[in-house]
């Protein structure tokens, strides 16, 4: 028997009667070479429309290389290229426009300060400036004081005798710095822009070893500060969790405390925290991104401790859904900010080794779904039922359908289905059901054949304006079932099927 490949599913179980939309990811996929590469982040660097990779790397002196993997599309990016160098050790890393030439410059939290990289005319990075010379470990992006240029937030080290300080752009290059009150001896983890009490200016959200603070904007850039909430080693994120556009807190423990969430009640107040998981492992940086493609963000968040990585979905009513695993890991690891890695309009998730042990930054793809299971599949000879997924856009004018089959057997061949109506039949020879019921027809003209690849999977665009049946085409306002035939020995029939997918179109 062949055994099943590894597709973690993130969603819960099909009920007879009760369609539900798929969201799984991919198996962990290495997207870098072993050395020490860590923090990335995941933005468009060259201007091409693909996504690239930033990371840091730690070299053996304490000192650390900025490197750059420039994106080829699907996911695929080229080999680490060494574009900048830190002579202390790098901690964080993001991408911004720093002086207003349109392009994507890099800045850098190390143990000697900040560091920042500009990109050159034509491509390439100039040689680090040093912006601070004090350990510096929280790194933050935004425009604080809304004059149009991209500021920096540094959080720093609790002995760097420093406090934690905001530099604002003059969108030329150069900063003027302010200096939060209350921070100096203070390890910032994070330090975050948001308007939290609804006034038409920044404030900011600053992360300690104990401690969550606010610091008030009175409009003129002075800020106040105040305790949001005392709670242990902690790193925090900041999104719109409830649906009510301002922003909320999560809050994942280091040491222990489990995750939790904090919702912004407006005018500068937070109501108390409401748990989504008790844990006693160390968890690292929670992230917050519509996971499902629901309109909701979500919460996504890696155990330090044990590597685990999980999912939980926002119910749109206040609360998150159980947390579903994604992955377990045999050594610790890390969330990077989700990104789409692949181009199929949603959210990746990146998740990296701390510095200091050798490991990949590892890619794993949201296969999401564009449309809901109609019906469940059978087990095939992997041991488990074929799944497809359906992402990308429902959009017919955007015409970027993409359909993702999984847990299939490796080698073997199908096709993929489509049909306006939705049915149920068994085929002589089949021990799967077929869902499509009416005119049936076979996408991908000349190239309908697919071949499943050895992780038992299969990636095929869907022309939605070219189908060789009757109807020619999708048109908004259709559904569409999708459902792929496959070739199969469980042990004496010949085919199988996935599970079948409907697909209601829009414009």
């Amino acid at each position: 028997m062949i055994p099943a490949p590894r597709t973690f599913v993130a969603a819960f179980l099909l009920c007879a009667g009760a369609p539900v939309a798929l969201a799984q990811f991919s198996p962990p996929e290495a997207i870098s070479d072993p050395g020490q590469i860590g923090a990335p982040d995941a933005v468009d660097v060259d201007g091409d429309g693909i996504v690239d990779l930033l990371a840091i790397r730690e070299r053996p002196s304490q000192a650390g290389e900025l490197l750059f993997m420039r994106g080829l599309g699907g996911g695929l990016l080229e080999s680490p290229l060494v574009v900048g160098t830190t002579s202390d050790r790098p901690l964080q890393v993001r991408a911004a426009e720093l002086n207003s030439d349109g392009a994507l410059d890099v800045v850098v939290t190390t143990q000697g300060g900040v560091v920042r990289f500009l990109q050159q005319p034509g491509g390439g990075f100039g040689a680090g400036e040093s912006l601070t010379s004090a350990y510096a470990i929280g790194l933050g992006v935004a425009d604080v004081d809304l004059d149009g240029t991209v500021d920096i937030l540094e959080g720093a080290q609790f002995n760097s005798g420093q406090p934690s300080r905001v530099h604002l752009s003059n969108g030329v290059g150069g900063y003027t710095t302010i200096d939060l009150t209350g921070s100096v001896g203070e390890s910032t983890r994070t330090l975050a822009a948001s308007d939290v009490d609804g006034d038409g200016d920044m404030d900011l959200i600053r992360s300690t070893v104990d401690a969550t603070y606010l610091h008030t904007n009175d409009g003129q850039l002075g800020f106040t500060q105040s305790l949001i909430f005392a709670f242990g080693p902690s790193f925090v994120s900041v999104g719109d969790l409830d649906g009510d556009g301002d922003d909320d807190i999560a809050r994942a423990g280091f040491i222990s405390g489990g995750l939790a969430w904090i919702e912004n009640t407006g005018g500068g107040t937070f109501a108390p925290a409401q748990s989504v998981l008790n844990s006693s492992y160390s968890l690292s940086s929670p992230g917050i991104a519509d996971i499902d493609g629901d309109g909701w963000n979500d919460l996504v968040f890696a155990q330090d401790s044990n590597g685990v990585l999980r999912w939980f979905r926002n119910d749109s009513a206040g609360a998150f859904e159980p947390g579903t695993l994604i992955d377990v890991n045999t050594g610790s690891i890390w969330l990077a900010p989700p990104a789409d890695m692949d181009g199929d309009l949603d959210l990746d998730l990146l998740t990296y080794t701390a510095l200091g042990v050798n490991e990949d930054v590892n890619l794993y793809r949201n296969l999401g779904s564009q449309g809901v299971a109609v019906c469940t599949a059978a087990v095939n000879s992997t041991g488990a039922p074929g799944v497809l997924t359906l992402t990308g856009s429902r959009s017919v004018g955007d015409n970027e359908l993409m359909a993702t089959g999984t847990d299939l057997p490796s080698g073997t061949v199908g096709v993929l289905l489509a049909g306006r109506t939705q049915g149920q039949s068994t085929p002589a020879g089949s021990s799967g059901t077929l869902c499509i019921a009416g005119t049936l027809e076979v996408l991908g003209g000349s190239q309908r054949v697919i071949t499943v690849g050895p992780a038992g999977t299969f990636r095929r665009a869907v022309d939605l304006t070219s189908f060789p049946g009757p109807s020619g085409g999708v048109i908004a306002g259709e559904a569409w079932v999708f459902q792929s035939w496959f070739r199969d020995a469980s042990p004496s029939v010949t085919s199988n099927f996935t599970v079948a997918v409907e697909v209601a179109f829009v414009m």
